[in-house]
């Protein structure tokens, strides 16, 4: 284990060191962002999961060169879409899912009482079709979320698609592996 220093960019490189090189580690950026997984040709983060500080989302990637030419900039090349979490703050509740163009597209709703949504998302934040799984009653139900009338900003209710059955979500986990 060691730590290599990029003292005029403000960040560091901590892992897991051999002949000379990083094999896997931690890029941290001065601005909290962070790159998590392999390495090649030294200190070159390759493949892996990235942190954007800015948008708190993690993303599964590469960073490879724009060209075969020597000292090309390197590229971040996409294998997954954006993983993330949304914080209601006054309300107490989450959003934690894949996110594309600034909105999550499907994930889990946690709420503060342990009740929970999983299913797909539109309008950027807005549940809309899944499984909702009530925390009192322990009971699932399919269904989806609409508005209760075609007025902008309209109250959303709950529309069955299935009775409900006694069960359990997969509990939602954001994982760095």
């Amino acid at each position: 284990m060691g730590t290599y220093h990029y003292q005029h960019e403000g960040c560091q490189i901590v892992g897991e060191w051999e002949e000379g090189g990083v094999t896997s580690g931690h890029w941290v950026h001065r601005d909290g962002s962070m790159f998590q997984g392999s390495f090649k040709a030294g200190l070159q983060p390759h493949e892996g999961v990235y942190f954007f500080s800015t948008s708190h989302l993690l993303q599964r990637g590469s960073l490879q060169p724009n060209s075969t030419q020597p000292g090309a900039p390197l590229t971040w090349h996409v294998a997954s879409s954006p993983i993330g979490t949304y914080h209601y703050q006054h309300e107490g509740c989450q959003i934690v899912g894949e996110w594309e163009e600034g909105g999550v597209t499907s994930g889990h709703w946690v709420h503060r009482d342990g009740s929970m949504f999983q299913g797909s998302f539109k309008a950027g934040l807005q549940p809309h079709e899944g499984v909702y799984f009530f925390s009192t009653s322990h009971l699932l139900q399919r269904g989806s979320l609409q508005p209760n009338s075609t007025q902008p900003g309209a109250p959303l209710t709950w529309h069955v698609a299935s009775s409900p059955i006694v069960g359990e979500l997969e509990p939602c986990a954001l994982t760095v592996a």
